[in-house]
């Protein structure tokens, strides 16, 4: 076979995936974050993973999940994230693109390119629904249905604020970052939704 005949291919060697996501763990850690990194390969397999302090396990599949978006989805539509666009271009699809297992369309995972040559992704998830979690089993010990409502707008008006910022959303961001967007679409627990537990001292 002819050598002039053959593909040549790149690859992001492991030292320098290792040394990615230490350095997103650690950016995460700078602002009170436990998050998780994966860098994976142009199949979407993993070269090097980190899961910082304070980041849940499921940071991990989500992180995954970011990251085969944005090296297998994203590419076909010429974006470089798993984000937002990425979401739109699926839901306005025709026929409807359904959403691999396994895959997210959420923000945070990011594609790697050698010139025009995909070869690879990096993606950061945080935990914020376990924070969610651990703030409704404390107030879930009296009367959680006001500060359950005061915990999700709070976290609503700061999400909307980080992805308006993020996305350059003129305003406030409420039009475009509906709250069915925040919780459902981007999938940020909604305290009020969650089913009532009773309190340790409820009469049984």
């Amino acid at each position: 076979m002819e050598h002039d005949r053959l593909l040549v291919t790149h690859r992001i060697p492991a030292s320098a995936a290792s040394a990615a996501v230490l350095a997103a763990v650690a950016a995460g850690a700078e602002k009170n974050f436990g998050v998780s990194a994966v860098i994976v390969d142009q199949n979407n397999v993993r070269i090097a993973f980190l899961r910082g302090d304070g980041a849940g396990r499921r940071t991990e599949d989500v992180s995954l999940a970011k990251a085969y978006a944005a090296v297998s989805f994203a590419p076909i539509y010429g974006l470089s994230a798993s984000g937002p666009d990425a979401y739109d271009r699926a839901s306005n699809s025709n026929p409807p693109f359904i959403t691999p297992e396994h895959m997210a369309l959420r923000s945070g995972g990011l594609t790697i390119r050698y010139g025009k040559e995909v070869i690879g992704a990096i993606a950061v998830s945080d935990d914020l629904n376990r924070t969610l979690r651990g703030w409704s089993s404390y107030f879930n010990l009296g009367s959680p249905v006001a500060a359950f409502r005061g915990v999700d707008q709070y976290v609503r008006e700061r999400v909307r604020g980080f992805l308006a910022r993020r996305h350059k959303v003129a305003g406030r961001g409420t039009r475009r970052f509906t709250h069915d967007e925040i919780h459902q679409n981007r999938g940020v627990l909604c305290l009020e939704r969650l089913p009532r537990t009773a309190p340790l001292w409820a009469p049984r």
